[in-house]
């Protein structure tokens, strides 16, 4: 018997995930941009337990970013990205209806499995949305209007 299956009293066939640990989160690219695509587009990358955060060269922004975070500074970020469970947004998020103007926004985390997830948007947001702009604002150092 596979140690995937438990069995109940009722002889019920109980599926439980196979134990294994979280990925880590190797990179972070995020990008935010209005309808005349003024915005941001920046990256955290984490090496070990140190990160570094930029600002990409297509970037809006009027000086360039480049700088590492400690070590408790790291895990504090990578904590509060992994509760927000993007793991679970659903890969494009649209509006119902025709959108002429607005924002679109792009997320793509690298994890050190060489799995990517990514997700995007076009005037909408996932239900967390507010909570990770704030998370992106005070990493980046940048200016998010929060719906």
């Amino acid at each position: 018997m596979s140690d995937k299956f438990m069995w109940d009293k009722g002889d019920k066939i109980v599926l439980t995930p196979p134990s294994k640990e979280l990925k880590k989160i190797k990179e972070i690219y995020f990008q935010i941009a209005d309808a005349w695509n003024h915005g941001y587009a920046c990256r955290l990358q984490i090496n070990g337990n140190v990160a570094r955060r930029h600002n990409d060269e297509s970037s809006i922004k009027m000086y360039y970013i480049n700088e590492y975070f400690s070590p408790e500074e790291t895990e504090i970020i990578l904590k509060s990205i992994e509760d927000l469970h993007i793991e679970c947004w659903e890969r494009k998020y649209m509006p119902n209806g025709i959108v002429l103007d607005g924002e679109t926004w792009e997320l793509t985390i690298h994890y050190d499995d060489g799995h990517s997830k990514k997700s995007s948007g076009e005037n909408a947001y996932p239900d967390n949305w507010n909570e990770f702009l704030m998370i992106m604002s005070n990493i980046f150092e940048i200016e998010c209007d929060e719906d």
